[in-house]
């Protein structure tokens, strides 16, 4: 800022006395219009911000857990591999798949999702199972790195939606609570 004078931002009175509701002046904020004043202006902004925050995080984590990432998390980090088959395609559920396998000579049985499953398969198929050595009934026939990156584009797209969702009820908020007040006042 070489060459202009604090008076250049400071000069409240000329910028008040032509302007004097639209124009908050301080040394550090070049007058904007705004139709209110710098503080509810930030108020509001960071309520927004708050609520696509919020929307986001609460998007993110419902699906998260639909698409159980915790546990696909857990496999990603520490898993083992053995051999299984593939019993049945469940009917109308959306392509789950009862899918067996054994750990120590232990049997498992679990029905996974279509997207655990590698396309195409069929009853009877053999198959490699990726397991959780300290729990092995949570398995998955596709590496979990595969199906997280499968799931990102939508886990985050479908956050976005939720943050924009957030901050349309943050902003409604915001009107309700100005015509609230603007009725008692």
């Amino acid at each position: 800022m070489i060459g202009i004078r604090r008076s250049h931002f400071d000069s409240s009175a000329s910028i008040r006395s032509r302007y004097p509701r639209q124009f908050p002046v301080t040394p550090f904020f070049f007058p904007c219009v705004l139709p209110w004043n710098s503080r509810t202006t930030m108020h509001r902004v960071l309520v927004i911000f708050a609520g696509a925050a919020l929307g986001f995080a609460s998007i993110a984590t419902a699906i998260g857990f639909v698409i159980d990432a915790p546990h696909l998390l857990g496999l990603h980090v520490h898993h083992a591999e053995t051999t299984g088959r593939v019993v049945r395609v469940i009917p109308n559920s959306h392509g789950r798949t009862e899918i067996e396998y054994s750990v120590r000579g232990a049997p498992y049985k679990r029905d996974v999702p279509f997207y655990c499953v590698p396309i195409p398969h069929s009853e009877g198929e053999a198959l490699r199972v990726y397991y959780d050595p300290s729990d092995p009934s949570v398995a998955s026939a596709v590496p979990a790195a595969e199906i997280l990156t499968g799931q990102l584009r939508s886990w985050i797209g479908g956050s976005l939606l939720g943050s924009i969702f957030g901050a349309g009820a943050a902003l409604n908020i915001i009107r309700y609570r100005d015509r609230h007040d603007a009725r008692f006042s």
